[in-house]
């Protein structure tokens, strides 16, 4: 199955290797935002806001936002929808497919292996008959 990857969004230029961290950074730097104005705007504590920068969470493992944290960032940080949709992708990056998946129709088995491909998390409870 062969899977347009124009129509990925940014125009081809998702980076899957660019942690959720890393663009929460880039764009701090866009924005002129500090790590003190980013716990400001948004009013999430010190130690969540130090997390998400440090890339790590109590398991020393990457920081992996809710999708909640990522709206209130998005908000507070007054995002434009291109710079929005870039911060989620990076933490759920399975997302950039969702649009091409519901337009060509697809089912969850070529969704998952298109997923697969590209080395994402896969959709629903797979389990092996």
């Amino acid at each position: 199955m062969i899977f347009n990857k124009s129509k990925q969004p940014d125009n081809n230029k998702l980076d899957f290797s660019k942690n959720f961290s890393r663009v929460l950074k880039e764009l701090m730097e866009i924005k002129e935002i500090t790590q003190s104005d980013l716990v400001k705007i948004t009013h999430l504590s010190k130690g969540t806001v130090s997390r998400m920068l440090k890339d790590t969470n109590y398991k020393r493992k990457g920081y992996l936002p809710s999708p909640i944290t990522i709206m209130t960032i998005c908000v507070g940080m007054k995002l434009t929808p291109k710079q929005s949709q870039r911060l989620f992708y990076a933490a759920y990056p399975e997302l950039s497919f969702l649009d091409e998946f519901l337009e060509k129709g697809f089912g969850v088995i070529e969704a998952n292996e298109i997923l697969d491909d590209n080395g994402l998390s896969l959709l629903g409870n797979i389990k092996e008959e």
